[in-house]
């Protein structure tokens, strides 16, 4: 049996959030990405995104999402990137940082990519 010493807690609801990549740490959030979309065109994938900068400097940190492995992060100032997809289904998570460190959440979007990752 438990003891009530010092009196009850009351448990705080936090937002499940999970950090998204190259966040720093204590640095504000930025509004996400707008209008991910991705595509396949032959045998890459193409990521367009929109974003509202209202005259920060921001610089856009992608990743392709594959449950088995983690990738590494890219950086880029555009509002697109070309990949070589690695499955039978490509995501790719994008997140705002701005020269303070402040990120965004990351936005994910994911296409269809048969015979990906194949030898054949």
């Amino acid at each position: 049996m438990l003891r009530g010493e010092g009196g009850t807690q009351q448990a705080t609801a936090q937002p499940a959030t999970t950090a998204p990549p190259g966040a720093v740490p204590g640095a504000g959030i930025l509004p996400a990405v707008t209008d991910l979309r991705v595509a396949q065109a032959e045998e890459r994938v193409s990521a367009t995104w929109s974003y509202d900068s209202s005259g920060s400097d921001v610089v856009f940190l992608y990743r392709i999402s594959d449950p088995g492995q983690l990738l590494p992060v890219q950086e880029t100032r555009q509002t697109s990137v070309t990949v070589t997809p690695v499955s039978a289904r490509t995501c790719i998570e994008v997140v705002a940082r701005d020269s303070s460190g402040a990120s965004s959440e990351a936005a994910v979007a994911c296409v269809d990519t048969p015979g990906a990752g194949s030898a054949g």
